[in-house]
């Protein structure tokens, strides 16, 4: 439900190979049990961007059942759970990879600055930035950019947070079947960056592959210096 930022870079830079390892719904955890094969691709670059359904599991637990019987999580979401899985994410990544490793702050979910949420998403923004400074990784602020972005703009978000989850059903529906854009979904929701309150639009995912692009070309010139 969201633009595809790893296909944006695929076209700004047709030189290099481009995995999308991101899998929808998925938390940390998940994302730690499936790192062999990320492991045996050799790569040179790998950016880490997880952590909103980790969010998104926190709220209650009708909001934790289904992360816990989906994907068969050991134990209910926690902000130290999240650090715990995204510390091992990285060390693994570390040590058995030559890759250059960027951590990414998370996009806020919806775009009401005080909305509980959103607040939330910051609290775990806040993780990936000190586990960035802790592991010496470079850290890529994609929310801080979107933030920027939308400083000033009118508040026209027109969803609850309760309805995101419908909405993103409903834009994969206008998406496959009607032909919308994922920024005509969005702008329908009321939102600047984001299609359903959760997932980017193009602007957000341009800003993305701004940021991963930045990083790659610093880390290239860097290597050959």
């Amino acid at each position: 439900v969201s633009a595809d930022w790893v296909g944006m870079l695929r076209t700004r830079m047709p030189d290099a190979e481009f995995v999308n390892a991101g899998v929808n719904s998925e938390l940390a955890w998940n994302l730690h049990k499936r790192l062999d094969p990320i492991v045996a691709l050799d790569p040179d670059f790998v950016t880490i961007l997880i952590g909103t359904n980790d969010v998104n599991a926190t709220f209650g637990f009708r909001a934790s059942l289904p992360y816990l019987t989906l994907q068969k999580l050991p134990e209910r979401p926690t902000a130290p759970f999240y650090r715990e899985m995204l510390t091992l994410i990285v060390r693994r990544l570390k040590a058995d990879t030559r890759a250059r490793l960027a951590l990414v702050s998370l996009p806020p979910i919806g775009e009401d600055p005080g909305h509980y949420a959103f607040l939330r998403s910051e609290e775990y923004s806040a993780i990936v930035r000190e586990l960035a400074r802790a592991e010496g990784t470079a850290y890529l602020p994609l929310r801080e950019r979107m933030l920027a972005y939308l400083e000033g703009l009118p508040k026209t978000q027109n969803l609850r947070f309760e309805d995101f989850g419908r909405a993103g059903q409903g834009a994969l529906w206008s998406h496959a079947m009607l032909g919308k854009s994922w920024d005509e979904i969005g702008a329908a929701n009321g939102f600047h960056l984001l299609v359903d309150g959760l997932h980017l639009n193009t602007h957000a995912a341009a800003m993305m592959a701004d940021l991963a692009e930045g990083f790659i070309r610093d880390g290239r010139t860097a290597a050959r210096a």
